[in-house]
């Protein structure tokens, strides 16, 4: 059955809208830090026929210009179910990696697992994209985890690497990724074509760049402490969470493939989540 698979990975930010099973997705703005994170959408095979469709600098224009609620439309609209097919509950034991093997909530819930409330910087998140239709689900792992928080260690478990939203195109539903201008103008980033005779992998990532040929990335240790720095300013240093890789290494059957150009260990930047009000205010 032909599909449209769109996987986010990186510093992410997810959030379910309480009133409707809506999800919305902030891209955390670390492109110009001293660990810089480049966002960037490739959609294989390209729309136009080619090989693959990159996006990277040409996101950064609608950005620039204040443009930054965007949303992941189906047309022609209507054509699919309404609603994200999702389970968000955290699993009732991070140590059984097989117990609800998809389940959203393998994603860390900031505010349902460590902080009760998180005020949000403005501007941190950009772009952020609302998204109605399809199926939320974690698809991959990373290895058993320890967090440390208020000078306590504890085991933890394992976490969602990367998440994927799969949208049925098997009747010729095209997803569509918009920009919504302030003007009320939508201009189109891809618009997927030929849905129901071909599947579309789509990736959405905030990532280091990758290291030039031939060499290995700086030992940086780990970005998680980027959400904190950059979007959460209402967490005191000694209440940040901090993740750290657990002795002896356990990994899950499901756990994230090596990539050419890997996060840094032990957090493979799969996101978080969290509740509170539209993400594009505090």
């Amino acid at each position: 059955m032909p599909s449209a698979k769109i996987t986010f990975t990186g510093l992410l930010v997810f959030r379910r809208d309480p009133k409707t099973t809506n999800y919305e997705v902030g891209i955390l703005r670390a492109r110009n830090e001293h660990h810089p994170h480049i966002f960037e959408i490739q959609v294989t095979p390209n729309p136009d026929g080619s090989d693959t469709l990159r996006l990277d600098d040409e996101l950064e224009e609608p950005i620039s210009n204040g443009d930054i609620l965007w949303r992941l439309d189906v047309d022609p609209e209507g054509s699919s179910p309404a609603g994200i097919e999702v389970n968000p509950d955290p699993p009732k034991d991070r140590g059984n990696a097989n117990s609800g093997k998809e389940d959203f909530g393998w994603i860390i819930n900031l505010q349902e697992e460590f902080h009760s409330e998180l005020n949000r910087k403005p501007g941190g998140l950009q772009p952020i994209i609302l998204f109605t239709t399809g199926k939320l689900y974690t698809s991959c792992k990373t290895d058993f985890l320890d967090v440390l928080q208020n000078g306590r260690p504890r085991d933890f478990g394992f976490i969602a690497g990367a998440l994927t939203l799969t949208i049925d195109t098997s009747q010729g539903q095209k997803p569509v990724l918009n920009v919504l201008k302030k003007n009320g103008d939508k201009v189109s980033l891809f618009r997927l074509e030929n849905t129901d005779k071909t599947d579309y992998s789509i990736s959405i990532r905030n990532v280091p760049p990758p290291p030039p040929p031939g060499t290995l990335p700086p030992p940086t240790g780990g970005h998680f402490h980027m959400f904190y720095d950059l979007l959460f300013d209402n967490v005191r240093p000694e209440e940040r969470v901090v993740i750290k890789e657990h002795r002896p290494t356990m990994r899950p059957e499901d756990r994230c493939p090596e990539i050419s150009q890997p996060d840094p260990d032990p957090f493979r930047c799969g996101g978080v989540s969290v509740g509170g009000g539209p993400l594009g205010h505090p």
